[in-house]
């Protein structure tokens, strides 16, 4: 199929005629990936890209099995378990 490529605007475009969105199933509208390949334009419907989960979202479930486990202690020793603060001046 060959299609004309029209002046809008400043640009040019294509308009994709019905039976192509019928095959790629034609919604209200919706999104094209456009890329170009070896002097080749590739214009693909748009996949849904699941969302990451953010790095924190698994943290309270995690925290509350460390604490049922009892492993919730200070990892590091209290650096200041040894010094004298009786001299100091608040």
């Amino acid at each position: 199929m060959t299609i004309t490529l029209r002046k809008i605007g400043n640009s040019q475009g294509v308009i994709i005629p019905a039976s192509i969105l019928q095959e790629i199933g034609d919604s209200e509208s919706f999104s094209l990936e456009f890329n170009t390949e070896r002097g080749e334009i590739i214009l693909k419907p748009e996949r849904k890209r699941r969302m990451k989960k953010p790095a924190w979202s698994n943290w309270r479930a995690a925290s509350k099995q460390i604490r049922q486990a009892g492993d919730d202690h200070a990892r590091l020793p209290d650096v200041f378990a040894d010094e004298d603060f009786s001299e100091w001046q608040w």
